[in-house]
């Protein structure tokens, strides 16, 4: 196989161990009982063990010493790293047996391999333009503005009991994912401040893979039918309803693994003071990556309240006949934003 393919293979094998681990620590952190954490545990191996036959397989299409191959070397697990050539023996008929046993190894590898790069291929999805979306219940959606998008959106806020019945398009972030055996999978959409649950349900197909598979903060359209649930849904803000997912497509996948988690950056002082065990988020990794951090309920708030005391203070000066300009603005070094620099004599100074 050449080395693109073996690469997508490892980075699909690496997307599949991230989101089993978080899985994992999702059913712990929920209290969820042992045979469930043992079959995620037992899901996290399996996936493991993909990894490791993947780079397996792509380091043997590599020279040793070579930096593909250390960078390869790098992502194996400590008891899986080649430990260098074993010495050669000089019993002639022990090294035929050996190679061929290593031949029927290898052979036995390269099947595997091949059967875990189409099923991996089969839970990435197939990348699909908008021309090109009924071909398709799920997959990898390129949006160009080369093509009109059709489609009447939904706001996740909108989603009211009084839909119940109605098929609607969803945009939104996937905040959780959570899969329940192989026919059943829950995303929580997450778009600003307001979530919903959708359930996406299918014995037959990989929709359910696909979407389990769906990094965290990833933005995805959701065709679906609205619902009411037996139960109200706690964890969401629409907790009256559900979308059942009837299609699934990723416009913008996230890394599998994110430099913070929502969660761990929206909890307060006072919960971590409580619950030492807690993971804190410090001050330098949110200002790094502020762009997750703003997507917490505090700093939502914060910026809420900021635009509303603006929005009431222009309105009641436009009320009085007052007029907003954005006068140019003078200051003592280069700005950061390229604007033409000058100097400008103020009282006898530069």
């Amino acid at each position: 196989q050449s080395l693109c393919v073996l690469a997508m293979s490892i980075e699909a094998a690496e997307a599949a161990v991230a989101s089993s681990g978080q899985r994992v620590r999702d059913l712990k952190a929920e209290g969820a009982d042992k045979e469930a954490v043992e079959a995620a545990v037992a899901e996290l191996q399996a996936a493991k063990a993909t990894l490791t036959a993947s780079v397996e397989a792509a380091l043997a299409s590599c020279a040793e010493g070579t930096p593909e191959y250390d960078v390869l070397k790098a992502k194996l697990p400590a008891a899986a790293k080649p430990k260098g050539k074993e010495k050669k023996k000089d019993d002639a008929p022990q090294n035929d047996r050996a190679a061929a046993k290593a031949a029927r190894a290898a052979q036995r590898g390269a099947k595997a391999e091949a059967k875990a790069a189409t099923k991996d291929e089969a839970v990435l999805g197939p990348n699909l333009s908008q021309a090109e979306m009924d071909s398709a219940e799920f997959g990898n959606l390129f949006i160009q503005s080369t093509h009109a998008a059709t489609r009447a959106w939904t706001g996740v806020k909108e989603l009211v009991p009084s839909l119940a019945g109605q098929q609607v398009w969803v945009r939104a972030r996937v905040a959780t994912s959570r899969k329940q055996g192989k026919a059943l999978c829950f995303l929580q959409l997450r778009q600003s401040m307001h979530t919903a649950q959708a359930v996406v349900f299918a014995k037959e197909g990989e929709l359910v893979g696909f979407a389990a598979t769906l990094p965290r903060e990833s933005v995805v359209d959701v065709f679906g039918e609205v619902t009411l649930p037996a139960e109200a849904v706690a964890s969401c803000s629409q907790s009256a309803v559900e979308l059942q997912v009837r299609r699934l497509y990723c416009v913008s996948r996230a890394m599998p693994e994110l430099p913070l988690q929502l969660e761990d950056a929206a909890r307060s002082d006072e919960q971590l003071a409580a619950d030492p065990s807690l993971t804190r988020v410090n001050q330098d990794v949110r200002l790094n990556h502020r762009v997750i951090d703003l997507r917490t309920a505090a700093n939502q708030g914060i910026f809420r309240l900021q635009s509303a005391v603006c929005e009431h203070f222009r309105g009641f000066l436009l009320s009085q006949g007052f007029t907003e300009i954005h006068s140019p603005k003078m200051i003592g070094t280069a700005s950061e934003g390229g604007a033409d620099v000058f100097r400008v004599e103020y009282f006898g100074r530069d």
